[in-house]
């Protein structure tokens, strides 16, 4: 079964008569195993790493429905960047190795993401992501991105969870 790697952008605009482009919100789904995925929020970057919140760790067979649902709710604010075939392993708990299989504009390399538990908190699990990324994170305010943050994991676990 090919796995793949899915990098998006919700774009966040500002403004009710003249909407005004305030930035994006950076999503990666990166599967963990062949049956999970996560759903990590980029929120920050070093030189070395990047680093992500954690919006959910879901089934594979989720994926498919979750992005239908986010581009039927969204239309063209949820951009769909690059679907990159990689091949995950597990390194040791909470460490992942993701060798990708085609390299891209946006992913030059293979991964390593690792829980850093020291930047987690209860509420909020961080992940960081080492390997060369060309993500384009230039236009979103370093400040906005905790608040981006917060408002996109909220509408994506609105979508993830169940109705009865």
């Amino acid at each position: 079964m090919q796995m793949s790697m899915t990098y998006c952008a919700y774009k966040v605009y500002k403004g009710f008569f003249k909407k005004t482009h305030k930035g994006n919100v950076h999503i990666l789904i990166i599967p963990i195993s062949p049956d999970k995925v996560l759903l990590l929020n980029l929120v920050g970057f070093t030189d070395e790493a990047f680093y992500t919140y954690l919006i959910a760790e879901i089934p594979m067979a989720y994926v498919k429905p979750y992005m239908e649902a986010m581009e039927s709710n969204h239309g063209d604010k949820f951009v769909v960047l690059a679907t990159i075939p990689v091949k995950p392993s597990e390194k040791s708990k909470g460490e992942y190795k993701i060798k990708v299989l085609v390299k891209n504009d946006f992913v030059k390399s293979d991964l390593i993401v690792s829980y850093e538990p020291e930047y987690s908190s209860p509420g909020a699990k961080v992940y960081s992501i080492t390997g060369k990324l060309d993500i384009r994170v230039a236009e979103t305010k370093l400040g906005t991105v905790k608040m981006q943050a917060t408002a996109a994991s909220a509408k994506f676990k609105k979508i993830l969870t169940p109705t009865g």
